[in-house]
């Protein structure tokens, strides 16, 4: 990774770059509060050593250990002053005709090459273009070209004041673009910097990846799609909206944060730079403790793979909530010891269900029919019978005479306009006070 004008050197630097998860740093220093470069990488994929650096540049060469190759990156940061970018040109020159190695320079260039990739300001000066392209004719360096928003800087200002440039670059030499030969150049979205951040892979992966939270994401294609018509036609309409969709995505970072913050259950700390990359590491880290990586089996055997390690899990909550026997229909199996009917005990439970002190509440046509075809089931199952002299069914007094006489024909029970007493209580599904007045007044004589 090249960060460049980072305008933080020193003991500052190191402090800031001890906190990310690339373990490997080289800092160039910035002169009072412009420039500063920062070169970072992953000792676990690559070996990086530093040969040279300027104030414009530092060369360092690369050992990919997935391929066990070296090569030499230039990471360029060329002053906005030309005569000082005409020095730069000269010392990489010089640097090709050092080594034969597979080469590429990348970075802020400050310099366009054609026409087209500049937008308002100033027109481009033919001769510096020309003087630029000559330079990278000498070094035989390919523009590895691009995917995304056509520009790489702006000054962020509405129109007429607009500028844009394309001045963040990849160049490679043909040893390079043999060696990768699927490298492609990605212009990611602007968000935090008046420079969008440039991608190179060098084995694109078109599988899987972590999508980023769906409102970040929708922003963020938001974003990328304006700065791409930014690009082809800009507009005040569109500088507008790119402003408001970086005031919004700078919302959604500061919700990250916070999210990372109470997700890794640690006490958010300021620590000079607001970053999430802290509390991200601490929830990456308790996610890789509480990772279950090996188990043992009934045996004592140890199981490692993944694969096996979950069908173990699977299979032991199987044997858990699972059973080998078989079902079978009643009337396929039949052993001695069954029986098809009731004991007295159970008949006697049963007959407490419907009693002559009773009744049902119903209210329509489909209830009482729903009522009946129960009451019939039950009687087939237990082989018993609901007395209808001693069953009642009681209705609202609202309910008219023939719907009432209606119901009563489905049920096949008479009806009764009054549920009577239980252990010399009323029953009533509505308390009257006058019903319990005879019991109150013999509770007080006692």
């Amino acid at each position: 990774m090249i960060i460049a004008e980072t305008k933080v050197s020193g003991p500052r630097a190191k402090e800031i770059t001890d906190r990310l998860r690339l373990d490997g740093a080289i800092h160039a220093n910035n002169i009072s509060y412009t420039g500063g470069r920062w070169i970072l990488w992953d000792s676990i994929q690559v070996e990086i050593s530093e040969l040279s650096s300027t104030e414009q540049e530092i060369h360092v060469v690369v050992k990919d250990l997935s391929l066990n190759s070296s090569w030499l990156m230039s990471a360029v940061y060329a002053s906005p002053r030309y005569v000082e970018r005409r020095l730069l040109w000269d010392n990489l020159s010089k640097v090709a005709k050092l080594h034969t190695l597979p080469w590429i320079i990348a970075g802020d260039f400050n310099e366009v090459l054609l026409g087209e990739e500049n937008f308002g300001g100033r027109l481009v000066s033919i001769s510096r273009a020309v003087n630029f392209q000559e330079c990278l004719n000498t070094y035989g360096m390919i523009d590895l070209g691009f995917s995304g928003p056509w520009y790489t800087w702006t000054n962020q200002q509405p129109l007429p004041h607009l500028v844009q440039e394309r001045i963040d670059r990849v160049f490679v030499n043909a040893d390079w673009n043999v060696l990768y030969l699927e490298a492609c150049v990605k212009h990611l979205e602007r968000s935090h910097s008046d420079h969008s951040p440039v991608l190179l892979s060098l084995r694109p992966d078109h599988g899987n990846h972590h999508p980023r939270p769906f409102r970040k994401r929708r922003n963020c294609a938001r974003l990328k799609r304006i700065q791409t018509a930014l690009g082809n036609n800009p507009n005040n309409f569109l500088v507008e909206l790119e402003k408001l969709l970086l005031c919004e995505l700078s919302h959604i970072a500061n919700l990250e944060a916070e999210f990372w913050s109470m997700k890794s259950r640690i006490s958010w700390v300021v620590e000079g730079d607001k970053n999430t990359v802290f509390f991200h590491n601490s929830t990456l880290f308790r996610r890789r403790r509480n990772r279950i990586t090996s188990m043992k089996d009934r045996m004592g055997n140890w199981l490692i793979g993944e694969h096996e390690i979950s069908f173990f899990i699977r299979q032991g909550f199987l044997d858990l909530f699972t059973t080998s026997q078989c079902s079978a229909a009643l009337k396929e199996w039949q052993p001695p010891f069954w029986k098809s009917r009731l004991n007295m005990e159970d008949i006697a439970q049963l007959e407490l269900l419907v009693t002559d002190k009773e009744s049902l509440l119903l209210y329509d046509v489909k209830n009482c029919r729903a009522v009946r075809d129960v009451l019939d089931t039950f009687c087939g199952l237990s082989s018993q019978k609901v007395s209808a002299e001693k069953s009642r069914v009681v209705f609202s007094p609202n309910l008219a005479p023939h719907t009432r006489e209606e119901l009563c024909d489905i049920l096949q029970f008479r009806s009764t306009p009054t549920l009577g007493k239980y252990l010399g209580l009323p029953i009533k599904h509505t308390s009257i006070p006058q019903d319990f007045g005879a019991i109150v007044e013999r509770v007080q004589t006692v």
